[in-house]
């Protein structure tokens, strides 16, 4: 990558974490106007953000376009199926770093001027028919409506569920489609105490920008405060401060409208039937979220071709055979050429 051109964003997990996320761009057709990068950890005892799961932004400035900015991020969730209050969580406080920044480049007199396209990558460990996939896609959601620990919906990828289909193809097919809370269980009953924690914690959520030399945002690390729990009850029903779409998503519901493909039922959400291939199940966990604050975004910022993904025959056919010596690695890449105006 750094001999073809790329520069590399890097910030590896907390404590003795060996991996981490990159954000890697082309020095020559893009510049490097701000780097910042958020560790979703505050302490050990945090009744949320104690895991080691660490996100990276960059502000990059299109050379060919200066009037265009993109501020892009990239993460990697808690995989926990379990633990869809923290991977919530995390989730918000992404989401919320996303805004933030958007809104510094709008105060910055130096960057002011730039339109912001916002680019959220990851593995969210969160699959399309999850209530937490739900929440970014609509822009909002009432998860006292749900059972926090199917928020990501990745029991529906164990290899055990699957078996229990007629075939793969039935079984991918069958978690594609659209969230429906009525396949959840009420939450009051047993966790009312956790929701109150969580509630109070993403409503007293500050998070604090570096700022330096009279700037509104420099290089650094957003820090985040410790908040204790919550001793009163506080709501959980949430709405993003942007608007976002699916990549493939979006361009499969549009290509696919036109030409139907069977492979994708009416309900479906359109997101490819796999993005990792792996001993702890199949499905789609992998997304590329974009956004603008133009109301009019959808038609000035909007993915223009993808790479596609394997068909569900295929799934079926290599699912335990990768990584292999053509796919590297148990997620599958993804590929998306964005036009904007």
């Amino acid at each position: 990558m750094m001999k073809a051109g790329y520069e590399k964003l890097y910030i590896r997990r907390t404590r003795d974490k060996k991996d981490g996320v990159a954000i890697f761009f082309l020095s020559t057709r893009f510049t490097k106007l701000r780097h910042c990068w958020l560790e979703l950890f505050v302490a050990d005892d945090h009744p949320f953000l104690d895991r080691d799961n660490v996100s990276v932004f960059a502000v990059l400035q299109d050379k060919e376009n200066p009037w265009a900015a993109f501020v892009v991020a990239n993460c990697h969730l808690i995989f926990n199926m379990r633990r869809g209050d923290v991977k919530l969580a995390q989730m918000v406080v992404i989401e919320r770093t996303i805004k933030a920044i958007v809104d510094a480049l709008e105060a910055d007199e130096a960057t002011k001027g730039l339109k912001a396209h916002v680019l959220w990558a990851g593995d969210f460990n969160l699959v399309p028919s999850s209530a937490l996939y739900a929440y970014l896609r609509y822009g909002t959601f009432d998860f006292l409506q749900s059972n926090f620990k199917c928020f990501s919906g990745q029991e529906k990828m164990a290899y055990g569920l699957l078996r229990r289909r007629p075939t793969l193809t039935d079984a991918l097919r069958s978690i594609a489609g659209s969230f429906d809370p009525r396949y959840e269980q009420p939450a009051w009953y047993e966790s009312s105490l956790n929701y109150n924690r969580l509630g109070y914690f993403l409503a007293g959520l500050q998070l604090k920008l570096p700022q330096g030399d009279g700037k509104v945002l420099v290089d650094g690390q957003i820090k985040l405060p410790f908040i204790p729990p919550a001793t009163e009850w506080w709501p959980l029903s949430l709405t993003t401060s942007l608007t976002y779409r699916s990549a493939y998503a979006s361009f499969q519901k549009t290509w696919y409208g036109r030409y139907p493909k069977s492979e994708f039922r009416p309900w479906s959400t359109y997101e490819p039937f796999a993005t990792c291939i792996s001993k702890s199940g199949i499905g789609t966990v992998d997304y590329l979220w974009f956004a603008t604050k133009d109301t009019k975004g959808e038609e000035k910022f909007r993915a223009k071709a993808i790479y596609e993904t394997p068909t569900v025959d295929t799934i079926e056919a290599y699912s335990k055979q990768v990584p292999n010596t053509v796919i590297p690695s148990d997620h599958l890449p993804l590929i998306v050429d964005f036009e904007y105006y």
